[in-house]
């Protein structure tokens, strides 16, 4: 049995929330989490997932279905718990709509210790953070890059969004235009405060996401899937449609 003592103790108290509706809360022993990503990294499981679980390994691009993004509960196929996950590990996922092999030579206590790292990479739908009113400039022709606005509105405890992901944009990033000495320059964040029962606005001339190396030409009408990733480790997903820059909404 693996003892925890001090900060390792202090660790071993973050819960993470199941996706399943009623599922229990699991306490991640720190331990077991740094036993299961040396397993994950060993196994090539990042070769298609991604050592962030996003699934977006070297290997994966070409993947029809593409790797599962293990940040996200919801797209789990035989579920997000940790018994659900390492009886996945040892069964494997048939083809089509899997197609991951079984990794039966692994005992069952490394089973467990991946399928612990595994939830350890999840974030959870936020239940208190909703974003309204988003939506994603058209890009102008022969640029590279766009902006996205919306309001965010904190029904719970002071969180912060710590990193952004948008379908169709290599890069995402929170952005702060200011008025210095007459210019407008760009300040880029590296994390966004959300007070607690607080609303936060991002808005043409203020705060933003600024979009860049594109890989679709966003134009007005068209859809964007966004993800804000918390501190507090859950996650806002949702759409935001595309529209013009004129004001037109």
């Amino acid at each position: 049995m693996r003892r925890c003592t001090g900060p390792a103790l202090a660790l071993m108290l973050l819960v993470v929330g199941c996706a399943d509706p009623g599922a229990s809360t699991a306490a991640l022993d720190p331990e077991a989490v740094a036993a299961g990503r040396d397993t994950y990294l060993s196994n090539g499981c990042a070769n298609c997932h991604g050592e962030d679980g996003s699934g977006r390994g070297a290997l994966g691009a070409g993947f029809d279905p593409p790797p599962r993004d293990y940040r996200d509960p919801a797209a789990y196929q035989a579920g997000s718990d940790i018994d659900a996950i390492a009886r996945t590990v040892a069964e494997g996922l048939p083809a089509p709509g899997g197609g991951m092999p079984a990794f039966r030579h692994l005992s069952e206590e490394r089973r467990r210790d991946l399928a612990m790292f595994i939830v350890s990479l999840q974030h959870p739908d936020s239940a208190v953070v909703e974003v309204r009113d988003p939506w994603i400039g058209e890009v102008i022709p022969g640029m590279d890059s766009t902006g996205g606005w919306m309001t965010i509105y904190n029904a719970g405890p002071a969180d912060a969004i710590v990193a952004v992901e948008v379908s169709g944009a290599h890069e995402a990033k929170l952005h702060r235009s200011m008025d210095v000495d007459g210019m407008m320059r760009m300040e880029q964040l590296e994390r966004l405060e959300l007070p607690a029962e607080g609303t936060v606005e991002l808005a043409p001339g203020g705060l933003h996401l600024m979009l860049e190396r594109l890989s679709t030409q966003y134009s007005d009408g068209e859809v964007a899937t966004v993800t804000l990733f918390l501190e507090s480790r859950t996650a806002v997903r949702f759409e935001a449609p595309v529209r013009r820059r004129d004001g037109a909404r």
